[in-house]
């Protein structure tokens, strides 16, 4: 942590601002000219557009009794959707809350009916996230 910390002291204070002698220019100002010269500067994403980045998500066909399964665990979905290939969009270490969308559209969360396991079999647990080690532990 103190590393990373400090690595990222050093390339905003220094790295960022150093005149390279390739390009005549720091990495800061040669960033902001590229935006100058399209008009706009670039947006930051929320908070929502970052989850939504990092999501996982599988096809499943929707049974007749409008269920699906992932991972050895069973989810009710909309009735609607019976026979239909849906797109089920999770976090990989949080199976019991997943997106139901089908053609794009959002049919909802699924509502766990049989969940045996929790985690997605390939997140890998050096890939947790702080708050999510710390309850492991």
């Amino acid at each position: 942590m103190e590393l990373n910390r400090l690595f990222v002291a050093w390339v905003e204070t220094e790295y960022h601002r150093r005149v390279h002698t390739e390009t005549g220019q720091s990495p800061l100002d040669r960033w902001e000219a590229g935006w100058d010269r399209l008009g706009r500067t670039p947006a930051m994403p929320t908070a929502d557009e970052l989850t939504e980045a990092f999501l996982w998500s599988e096809y499943r066909v929707v049974t007749k009794t409008a269920t699906v399964s992932l991972h050895a665990n069973t989810y009710q979905v909309d009735p609607a959707l019976v026979g239909r290939k849906v797109e089920l969009v999770f976090s990989p270490f949080d199976l019991e809350t997943v997106e139901v969308r089908y053609r794009d559209k959002s049919y909802g969360k699924a509502l766990p009916h049989t969940i045996s396991r929790h985690t997605h079999p390939k997140a890998k647990p050096e890939t947790l996230s702080p708050s999510r080690r710390r309850r492991r532990d």
